[in-house]
């Protein structure tokens, strides 16, 4: 098997792709093949891309998608790559292997049997609540260059795998969804199978309006230690701040027209102040911090006057506001998932928070992830 400079994957490597939008949800896709995205120059462009951007139209909510591929991941693999990784936090999981395998001609069966312990393992780490949509093998000429007899043996094997996969019995835990060639063999562009392989897809997740995104979890000592050691990976309290998050923050308070803006992270004592414009201090305690609240679920927390919330009304900073003092924050996130951090706007007197506001905040949010994780 050889791949060429026309099959070659994305330069970029997110882990994750957003849609902005209210009660977002969280989709985890895992593979190797389809999902690592050949023959695009962007992750946007490629599985994943699409696949937010699908779910987030059928469902006009946001949508996070977090990737986890390698070219040459087998079903056993794929497991083992999950690790750490908390699937319980899911509102779906979508898996695509088997080009691999088509590739080295794995035994059928075995494959089958992987295949049919990696649904029931996954099945069983999301508690069972979170539909899984297993991608058949797809047409492989779409992914690979071959000599021609070479082609014909894996095209074969991959019928076969798909054959095997389609035995397979998943009564609740996983459908089977086929990963359409294009009609009449017309020529199409690898952006345009993309996107018509997420719609196949999103098609096997069935009424999407009824996913329902999971509430967040009350944070425990492990979570807590998780998160901690999270933001400790990063890096990102020791680095210099970039210029283009200063960039980033400095977006904000103008879009926004707030009188501060501020991109903050949280330790175990401390909220830390990384970049600011207009903010009134450099770090706080983390039980004075509006944002630890932010931190605890993923999505944002609006505060229209934070002195008449009970959480909020005796804290010092607060108290020594004049007027209603308004606060947004959205959670910023590390590589693997953990929020760390927040970017937000303090305001006083503000009116109101739009909904055009809020994707506006979500956006740089995002935007923030990439400018700090591009390397990681």
């Amino acid at each position: 098997m050889s791949i060429d400079h026309e099959v070659t994957p994305p330069s970029d490597a997110p882990t994750s792709l957003h849609r902005p939008g209210p009660d977002p949800l969280r989709v985890l896709l895992l593979g190797d093949g389809p999902a690592v995205g050949y023959a695009v120059l962007s992750h946007e462009l490629a599985l994943a891309g699409h696949l937010a951007r699908a779910i987030a139209s059928a469902t006009s909510r946001g949508v996070v998608v977090d990737v986890r591929a390698e070219s040459r991941m087998t079903p056993t693999q794929a497991f083992e790559r999950l690790g750490e990784v908390r699937l319980e936090r899911y509102d779906a999981v979508v898996l695509t292997l088997g080009t691999h395998d088509a590739i080295r001609r794995s035994p059928t069966r075995s494959w089958g049997r992987e295949m049919a312990e990696l649904v029931e393992r996954v099945d069983r780490r999301t508690g069972g609540r979170a539909p899984i949509v297993v991608g058949s093998v797809p047409e492989l000429s779409a992914l690979l260059t071959q000599p021609a007899v070479r082609a014909a043996r894996t095209r074969t094997h991959a019928d076969m795998l798909n054959v095997e996969l389609a035995s397979l019995a998943f009564p609740d835990s996983a459908v089977v969804v086929q990963l359409s060639s294009p009609p009449n063999r017309r020529a199409e562009s690898p952006t345009e199978r993309r996107r018509r392989w997420a719609g196949d897809l999103v098609s096997g997740l069935g009424p999407l309006h009824r996913l329902v995104a999971r509430p967040a979890p009350s944070p425990t000592r492990s979570s807590e230690r998780r998160r901690q050691e999270s933001l400790r990976r990063t890096g990102v309290l020791a680095a210099p701040c970039p210029d283009a998050l200063d960039d980033i923050v400095s977006a904000l308070q103008r879009s926004l027209g707030a009188s501060s803006a501020a991109l903050n992270f949280i330790d175990d004592a401390r909220l830390w102040v990384k970049a600011s414009r207009g903010f009134p201090f450099s770090s706080i305690p983390r039980n004075e911090a509006l944002c630890d609240h932010t931190i605890r679920a993923p999505r944002t927390l609006v505060v229209p006057d934070a002195s008449a919330d009970l959480r909020f009304r005796e804290i010092p900073f607060v108290r020594e506001q004049e007027g209603a003092p308004f606060y947004a924050g959205h959670p910023v996130e590390s590589p693997d998932g953990e929020r760390v951090g927040s970017l937000c706007i303090l305001d006083r007197d503000r009116p109101r928070f739009t909904d055009d506001e809020i994707l506006v905040l979500q956006k740089l949010a995002f935007r923030v992830q990439n400018e700090l994780y591009a390397t990681a």
